[in-house]
């Protein structure tokens, strides 16, 4: 055999398996258990570099985070509260992948909540293997039971510690996802419960 002609099938062997793997690589499920792998992680500028450039992250009953900027201050929040998620029961279907999820951290112990489960969590991606939506719906009576806690929590919140709360909103009255306000919003989560107990 001539070495251009084994140099070629080579290089074409090569290629296929290249090719092989990148597409193993793209397989819509294992881009989520990626996903969950770096979310853990808390490591920013890995889970961002799972997203489209136009991506949107939307918490039903919540509201739509619009842009890259927004999602990455919820994964930063996420980092403040140590969240950890877990996915289970995937399906695809195209580049849409459904699942159901829990998800467990400091905000939901300080408030004496156990872990919270999403009845569905779908992901969109795009052709290459990029997140372009994530839609996330927790569980009717998880999110009755976090919003009987913000019930409680925000009347005390505004109340007794005005100046420390004051960070955790814009001046329209909306909620400022970062690590820092993550860290501060399970103390004062605390700090509540505890005044709850002297009662």
């Amino acid at each position: 055999m001539r070495k251009d002609r084994l140099v070629w099938i080579i290089m074409g062997v090569a290629l296929l398996f290249t090719a092989s793997c990148g597409n193993r690589q793209s397989d819509p499920i294992d881009l989520v258990n990626e996903y969950a792998e770096r979310a853990n992680t808390h490591n920013i500028s890995i889970i961002m570099e799972m997203f489209a450039e136009d991506a949107k992250f939307e918490l039903v009953g919540q509201g739509t985070l619009p842009n890259l900027a927004a999602i990455q201050a919820l994964h930063e929040y996420d980092k403040g509260i140590n969240s950890i998620i877990s996915f289970a029961d995937c399906t695809a279907d195209g580049l849409n992948v459904t699942c159901k999820a829990e998800e467990q951290n400091e905000w939901l112990e300080a408030a004496g909540l156990g872990e919270i489960s999403y009845t569905s969590v779908v992901f969109t991606f795009t052709d290459g293997g990029r997140i372009q939506r994530i839609t996330a719906t927790t569980s009717a009576d998880d999110g009755a039971a976090m919003g009987g806690v913000l019930a409680e929590f925000i009347p005390w919140l505004v109340a007794e510690q005005p100046e420390r709360a004051a960070p955790l909103f814009d001046t329209n009255g909306q909620f400022v996802y970062s690590e820092a306000n993550g860290v501060l919003v399970v103390e004062l989560l605390r700090e509540w419960r505890g005044s709850l107990v002297g009662n």
